[in-house]
């Protein structure tokens, strides 16, 4: 439980202190272009049906979960439990923009 209260913290805390940055670089920009390219291909390969669209959908959040995961899996494993928590909020963090919605 206490990490789950840490990852929070650590991900609105960046929240607060950084928004959203307006950047190409951003991870939500980065992840939005790679998901455009990744649903020409699978609708070139499968068509427009809605299994093109799931296929891609998989793709693109394999593409975002698989590094986020094994990196806090890693931070665990190799260092401790706290920072992996801390590692997880700043991943939280890339995919929330609490500033950004008012």
């Amino acid at each position: 439980m206490l990490d789950l209260i840490l990852m929070l913290a650590v991900a609105l805390g960046l929240d607060a202190l950084l928004g959203d940055p307006r950047s190409n670089w951003h991870p939500v920009a980065l992840l939005g272009r790679l998901a455009a390219k990744i649903e020409v291909v699978c609708r070139k390969l499968l068509g427009n049906g809605i299994g093109a669209g799931a296929c891609g959908w998989l793709i693109a959040v394999m593409a975002a979960a698989v590094p986020a995961f094994v990196s806090v899996w890693l931070v665990n494993y190799y260092l401790n439990t706290v920072l992996a928590a801390a590692v997880a909020g700043v991943w939280l963090y890339f995919c929330i923009a609490l500033r950004s919605l008012r």
